[in-house]
Parts: structure tokens; sequence; C-alpha cells
């Protein structure tokens, strides 16, 4: 009788044990919701600047299914499926996360620049249409700031200051201060545009865009105009805005966001099972 007495006592504290494991495992459940409805959101704010809610007019429930299908992963496939087939759905999500991943990384680099994001995209672009590169866009117009940025305090490279001087192009304005960096491209731009000889021409593009520079030659020597046209090619080509990158990146660090939580929950998991495992291991050699 004792010894039936004393294992209903053992599994009694068995269940106990299981319950708090299941509760806290629960517990980290329920604060994954705020992740998941934060991705659901910025998603839904992505789909409406891109246009996607447009296309997908039948999928007005989109944050409910979303959510949902955190806990039923499976029923995803249902409204997605109908919409653009079930082999489609890893691309769209592909593409939506790359795509979050550009518009971060351009947020930051336009920044850097001291231009809007869609400025940014679009030089890049007509310099690709230019038959270089976004790349070297991108660098040179950081480097351009810097150097702008330098003069304008005071402490800028001799090189730089004397291929301004020599083109008589302003880095400060009437009120001493830094000029717009795209303002100054322009300017930049326009006397390339007279000069033919191309290894001045790739002295004063080093001296202010930096290495970059010598690539951006097939752009610069159209002069600003030329650049300018380049520029709406590339606008009417591509057609971002500043919205819709704005709604990429915040989508891509809520994604983020919902990752780390997921890795936080398996940690939880396992910080909470494995003891309980170890134990039962251990009854199981004795």
């Amino acid at each position: 009788m004792s010894g039936s007495k004393g294992s209903f006592t053992v599994r009694i504290a068995a269940v106990d044990a299981a319950t708090k494991q299941i509760d806290a495992i629960n517990k980290r459940i329920r604060a994954m919701q705020a992740p998941v409805e934060q991705v659901t959101k910025s998603l839904g704010r992505l789909a409406d600047t891109t246009g996607l809610t447009r296309l997908t007019a039948g999928m007005k429930n989109l944050a409910g299914e979303a959510f949902s299908a955190f806990q039923n992963i499976g029923r995803i496939g249902g409204p997605m499926g109908a919409l653009i087939g079930g082999a489609s759905i890893a691309g769209l999500i592909k593409l939506t996360t790359s795509f979050g991943d550009f518009a971060l990384k351009t947020q930051n680099a336009a920044v850097r620049a001291g231009m809007s994001s869609t400025q940014f995209i679009t030089l890049g672009n007509a310099a690709r249409l230019a038959g270089s590169s976004a790349e070297a866009m991108g660098a040179g117009v950081t480097t351009l700031k810097d150097n702008l940025f330098d003069i304008a305090a005071g402490h800028g490279s001799p090189e730089a200051i004397a291929a301004f001087n020599t083109m008589g192009i302003a880095v400060t304005d009437a009120n001493g201060k830094m000029r717009d960096s795209g303002a100054v491209l322009d300017d930049l731009a326009n006397y390339l545009e007279g000069v033919k000889d191309p290894t001045m021409r790739a002295r004063l593009e080093m001296a202010t865009l930096g290495q970059a520079g010598v690539e951006l030659d097939p752009m610069l020597r159209r002069g600003a105009k030329g650049m300018h046209e380049m520029e709406e090619r590339a606008r009417k080509l591509y057609g971002v805005t500043d919205k819709q990158v704005e709604a990429a990146a915040e989508f891509r660090k809520k994604q983020e966001e919902l990752t780390l939580a997921t890795e936080g929950l398996g940690v939880a998991i396992a910080a909470e099972l494995l003891p309980e495992i170890g134990r039962a291991s251990c009854r199981e050699r004795v």
C-alpha cells in the first residue's frame, strides 16, 4: 500500500513539473503574438504601397490568415495558393525578403550620401543604363559628400580642393553652408562634359568621387542634362518610391524581430525540456 502511495506521489510531482514546463513554453508562445502581428501589419503596408493589395483584392483577410497560419502553418497554402499557385509561395516570400534587405541597405546608404532613397536608387540605375554600375554610383556620391563636408569644415584633401577650384565649382553656398551633393554632381557633370582629354577627366573624377569616379565617366561625360535623361529613363523603368522603400525596410525589420522571437522560443523550449530529458535518461540507464 505504502509503495503504491509513493508511486502516486512521484507521478504527481512529475505531472507538476511537466505542467510548469508547458506553462513556461505557452507563455513564450503568447509573447510571440506581438512580433507576429507587427510583421503582418508591415506586410500589409508593403502590399498597399507596392500595389499588391489591389492585385490581391480577394485576400482581404490577410492579417487574420497570417496570424492563424503561425499556429497552423499549413493553412497559409490555401489563400496564397489560390492567388499565385503553391509552387510560387516560396518565390514570393524570397522576393519580398530580398526587397526588404535592399530597402534597408538603400536607406542607410542614401542617408550616408545625403540623398533620399528614391534619388539614390535612381542615380544608381541611371549609372547602370549608362554602362557603369549602381555600386560605383553609391561609392562615388558618398565620397563626394565626404569631400564636400571636409572642405566646408576646413580640412579637405588638397587634391579635392584643387579639383573643385580648377572646375570653378563652389562647395558652399552664399551663407557658407555645404551645398547639396546632387547639385554639385550636376556642376561636376557639366564641367566634365567639356573636358575632351580622358586622362584629365579621370583625374578630376578621382579627386572628387574617389576610385569609383573613373567608372562613372560614361555617365558624367554626358553632362547634367544627359545625366538627368538617364535618370528619367531609369525612373520609368524601375519606378520605386520612398514610401515603398520605407514600407519594405519596416517589413524586413519586423520580419527579423519575428525570426529572433522564434529562435528565442526554441531556446526556451530546449531550456525547459532538456533537464527533464536528462533526468529521464539517467533513470532509464538505472
